[in-house]
């Protein structure tokens, strides 16, 4: 054999060998303790009917976080 066919039989031997392995699951198998988090964007985009990205941008302001009105109070959807 010449040098660089015995050179790709051994790289696809090795190579056959690392890619033959079974990869386990990203998911843990247990579920963890941490709590979760809130994130505004479904409801920047549910106060102004997913409009656009401006609109929904707009809505990210210190009323709609802090606020007594409907749809207001964002920061305490989630203790």
């Amino acid at each position: 054999m010449r040098i660089h066919q015995t050179l790709g039989l051994a790289f696809l031997m090795c190579t056959n060998t690392v890619f033959s392995q079974t990869v386990g699951s990203l998911v843990p198998d247990v579920p963890s303790k941490a709590p979760d988090y809130f994130c505004t964007w479904n409801i920047q985009g549910y106060v102004c009917n997913y409009v656009n990205g401006e609109e929904q941008r707009y809505a990210m302001n210190e009323a709609n976080m802090f606020g007594e009105g409907s749809f207001q109070n964002w920061v305490s959807f989630l203790p």
